[in-house]
């Protein structure tokens, strides 16, 4: 196990690497297995100048393997970046992410990931940006447990931030199966969480998937969640911020599926 310091340079290419209390102004970029992050802070401006991400490690050889696998990024800063944290096969863990271009977080298509405990605000400083506290455009075996995604839309419009969504899944670059998304604070977004079928995609429908025992605010545009519908996507105990069952009006969600609304 190595620890990294300041002087070495941002890419990280050595097997057990552990970097711990540095203070990064340009893109972490992580190419090698079993690598620790921890107590870290990214500062950077919220553009591509210092690199497009604040950490990545989404790296692939000429077979189309990951270069780093098993990657914990924990209890870090991250301060700018187009993108705050981009991963594959990685544990995202009691992060603060804020001030970004766009997306707090993003998962690559090879998923196996757990995104956990981590907070995301102030989102989408860029112009037209698409502002998602963590985006999956395609992947598999994600879990997104515990996290607080503050991006309410008034807060958002009255200060020239974005807000798109907490969580934004779709099948635009590979099939959707086998995310769970349970414990997590979703305040914002045009929908709060998209579950959902790109126009057009040849990739399979999303499938196996949990949405659960969340808490949603209603400081959100259109709405709480758009999906579609699959006899293998679980949605329930769902509850408003006051403490409330979602279970009458519109956004009783906890009964758009056959499972027990419980």
């Amino acid at each position: 196990m190595g620890v990294i310091s300041s002087a070495f340079a941002n890419d990280i290419t050595i097997d057990g690497t552990v970097v711990d209390g540095q203070t990064f102004t340009s893109q972490v970029s992580v190419k090698a297995h079993n690598v620790v992050i921890r107590n870290c802070q990214i500062l950077m401006p919220p553009n591509s100048n210092n690199g497009w991400y604040g950490i990545s490690n989404v790296y692939n050889d000429s077979n189309g393997q990951p270069r780093s696998t098993n990657l914990l990024i924990e209890n870090c800063v991250v301060r700018g970046g187009t993108t705050g944290i981009y991963v594959q096969y990685a544990t995202v863990k009691n992060c603060n992410i804020q001030e970004v271009g766009k997306d707090g977080m993003k998962v690559s298509t090879k998923g196996h990931c757990r995104i956990l405990g981590n907070y995301v605000a102030r989102l989408g400083i860029m112009p037209g940006s698409h502002a998602d506290g963590i985006q999956l455009v395609g992947g598999t075996h994600v879990i997104i447990a515990g996290n607080t995604f503050d991006i309410p839309v008034s807060f958002a419009d009255g200060n020239g931030y974005g807000s798109n969504a907490c969580v934004m899944i779709h099948n635009q670059h590979m099939d959707v199966a086998r995310i769970i998304i349970v414990n997590n604070y979703m305040n914002g977004g045009s929908y709060s969480v998209y579950l959902t079928v790109k126009d057009g995609s040849p990739w399979a429908d999303p499938t196996y998937c949990r949405i659960t025992n969340n808490v949603f605010t209603t400081d959100y545009r259109f709405g709480v969640l758009s999906w579609e519908p699959d006899p293998w996507i679980q949605i329930n105990g769902n509850r408003w911020d006051d403490g409330t069952l979602m279970n009458t009006g519109q956004w009783d969600i906890n009964t758009w599926d056959s499972w027990p609304n419980s």
